[in-house]
């Protein structure tokens, strides 16, 4: 028993989470002599594969948990799984460690995570001459069946003394008609004997006749004894088989009786499944409030958080606002000093052009970007007599696009100069074909640039004037778009990164069916039927896969458009989004996915169910709690990796990561989610701007950080 040293993995694993099925005990005893090893047989199923770290255990029946066995063994790994013969395995347990009481044991299998692989029956260790049933019933019948049996017993012992008295009366009739026939034996001797003395004695006929009466009385009486006799014999028959009835009434009594007690047995399993099954569903309903405490609390930092930072963005503004100006009556007095010098040499009689040094005009770039742009636009060149340094199509629109990654908010005032430039640019069908290709690639490639693709997507279809043979920007982009949604099966069941890319595709697409606009003739302005007959058939690709990283998808992408999707579906009268969750259920029933996969399906099936937690807010300062926020629970924050991968408090290989991240945030309010200290130094961009500030910008910016700083302590 060396090996028993070390405590076997358990857990409090319960019933209704174990599969008795998976391993088989053969050649069970009903009872094991006390003092002897015991040897356990088992077999492992084909859906089974053992490992190092699984023990047989001996549990008194009725346990509750893999923590509660007797003694237990380490299982031996067969040398080869798939082996017919190595399915068939043995343990032994040596005596000295075996119970020496008489309850009821039964083997158990437990795996190295402490879940119950495989049950064998019951079985006692007592001596081979003991009784071998084992009686489960409750006290109330076995009262009764006992005071039922008891009234048998005795109605059948009643009959018993009644045949015993009679067959006792018919052996003294047959004893006295015995006697009568000796009698009359004995008399006709003596009648003969007379009869004779008659013949010898006429004096003795008187006598004789006597004798003869007294002959026929006990012969008449002799008829009456049979007549009884017979009687009694018939009684006692009839007695018999009514005897025999209630033997017969007393053993179907009794099966009855086993037959109950059988039926008690499995009402009493059921019923502690059902009790531990409930147990469970209180231990997860608890853990899912804590959950929800936790996503609130943090829900709240960052609607402060992102209150400071549009506040901030806002102020930025006005600054970038008051700079702009500056910068163009700046650029307006430097053309009127150009202008006043060009007079002024031609006053002194020189050329302007022979100069060894020109200022730049407006013309050739100096100072003509864009007035929206408040640092100058990076992406407008000038014009060099060497071309080669001239940019190609792509890197000009990769470097907007990585602008944009990089830099978000200014899309509104760079976006209208980049669309103006574009048709200079792309002058070709391969070229068109080109620029879709590349926001395409973006899009789809920077987990972070969706959205900001898909805005990209709506202007550039509205305002980009390009006659082409291929089509418009948005009949190349669905064009592209429908290459990959053929593939979607495939893709689906492909390898990892084959998946990674359908994912992004397919966010990509539920972020155009959002943001990608089509107006009417009268103006009206609707979201492209296209998407909504895509989006349903994506998902069940997703679903008819269902590994991990496909249900994450499908559950960004419902919680992305599922609101909208099913407004529309029920103004058009369609259940289409009954059908989907309707997959969802069953995939969290059946699929063999992870726990934390199914907690993230079962609270979309919760958001769905508080109408995609929108309410209608009656204050905007009012603190959000679990009774007036439906959606209370249900955000999660989502980080990056350094390669741009996101991950959530469900994926289990990020997990520390996660939790760091989040206190991170709780000490440091200004740390970015990719890692970056935004009020840092070290940022050269940042140094120049604090460098370059006016003292009358640098006291409102204080005062600006100074209130953000006494609201977030409040």
């Amino acid at each position: 028993m060396e090996d028993t040293l070390e405590d076997p993995p358990t857990s409090a694993v319960l019933l209704d989470h174990c599969h008795f099925s998976q391993v088989i005990f053969n050649n069970v005893e009903k009872f094991y002599v006390p003092g002897g090893d015991v040897t356990c047989y088992y077999t492992l199923t084909d859906h089974f594969i053992p490992r190092r770290k699984d023990w047989i255990g001996i549990f008194r029946v009725g346990w509750k948990t893999t923590r509660e066995y007797y003694t237990f063994m380490w299982v031996a790994l067969p040398t080869d799984v798939k082996s017919e013969l190595t399915k068939q395995q043995e343990v032994q347990f040596k005596a000295y460690y075996l119970p020496k009481d008489d309850e009821y044991y039964q083997f158990c299998y437990v795996d190295q995570d402490g879940v119950v692989r495989g049950a064998s029956i019951p079985f006692q260790f007592c001596p081979e001459n003991e009784e071998d049933i084992l009686v489960v019933t409750t006290q109330g019948e076995v009262e009764e069946i006992e005071q039922h049996n008891s009234e048998l017993c005795k109605e059948n012992q009643e009959l018993k003394d009644s045949c015993v008295s009679l067959q006792k009366q018919n052996s003294d009739m047959q004893a006295e008609l015995q006697k009568k026939q000796e009698e009359l034996e004995t008399l006709k001797s003596i009648n003969k004997k007379l009869e004779q003395k008659v013949k010898e004695q006429d004096s003795r006929e008187a006598e004789l006749l006597q004798l003869k009466e007294q002959n026929q009385k006990i012969s008449s009486e002799n008829k009456k004894m049979k007549v009884r006799v017979d009687q009694l014999q018939a009684q006692l028959s009839t007695q018999e088989k009514e005897m025999e009835k209630l033997v017969q009434g007393n053993q179907d009594k009794t099966e009855q009786l086993e037959h109950l007690k059988k039926e008690y047995g499995k009402l009493f399993l059921s019923l502690t499944e059902q009790w531990e099954c409930q147990k469970t569903l209180k231990q997860t309903v608890e853990e899912l409030k804590q959950k929800e405490a936790t996503a609130t609390k943090k829900q709240q930092e960052l609607t402060d958080q992102n209150f400071d930072l549009s506040k901030r963005l806002s102020e930025n503004k006005i600054i970038c606002d008051v700079l702009q100006k500056e910068k163009q009556n700046l650029e307006g007095e430097n053309d009127i000093l150009k202008r006043e010098n060009s007079r002024m040499m031609s006053y002194m009689g020189l050329d302007f052009d022979s100069l060894p040094y020109q200022v730049p005009t407006s013309e050739q770039g100096g100072a003509g970007q864009s007035p929206g742009l408040v640092y100058g636009n990076p992406y407008s060149e000038s014009y060099e007599d060497d071309c080669a340094d001239y940019p190609t199509l792509a890197e000009y629109v990769q470097d907007f696009l990585n602008h944009l990654t990089e830099q978000p908010g200014s899309f509104e005032t760079e976006i209208e100069q980049f669309s103006e430039t574009l048709p200079e640019w792309v002058t070709t069908d391969d070229a068109f074909q080109e620029l879709v290709e590349l926001i395409y690639q973006q899009a789809t490639s920077i987990p972070n640039f969706s959205y900001m693709g898909a805005c990209l997507c709506n202007y550039l279809s509205h305002h980009l004037t390009i006659s082409s043979q291929s089509g418009s920007f948005r009949q190349l982009l669905l064009q592209r778009c429908r290459t990959e949604y053929e593939v979607k099966d495939q893709a689906a069941k492909g390898n990892e990164e084959t998946r990674k890319r359908f994912h992004a595709f397919v966010l990509f697409l539920g972020e155009l069916y959002l943001n990608l606009e089509t107006r009417g003739t009268n103006g009206q302005v609707t979201r492209g039927d296209i998407f909504q007959v895509a989006l349903p058939e994506l998902l069940n690709a997703l679903l008819s896969n269902p590994v991990d990283d496909n249900l994450i998808c499908a559950v960004k992408l419902l919680k992305l458009t599922g609101s909208v999707l099913e407004d529309v579906w029920k103004e058009r009268g369609k259940t289409d989004m009954e059908e989907i969750f309707q997959r969802i259920e069953n995939v969290v029933l059946d699929a063999n996915c992870s726990r934390d996969i199914k907690q993230m399906l079962l609270k979309l099936l919760e958001l769905r169910l508080s109408n995609w937690g929108r309410v209608h807010v009656t204050s905007t300062y009012r603190k959000a709690t679990p009774e007036n926020d439906p959606n209370y629970f249900m955000n999660e924050p989502t980080f990056y990796t350094y390669d741009g991968v996101p991950f959530t408090a469900s994926d289990s290989d990020y997990q520390e990561k996660y939790q760091e991240l989040l206190e991170r945030e709780d000490f440091f309010p200004d740390y970015e989610e990719n890692g970056t200290d935004l009020s840092g130094a070290g940022d050269p961009y940042l140094d120049d701007i604090d460098d370059e500030m006016d003292p009358e910008i640098e006291e409102a910016y204080e005062k600006f950080c100074l209130e953000s700083e006494h609201k977030q302590k409040q």
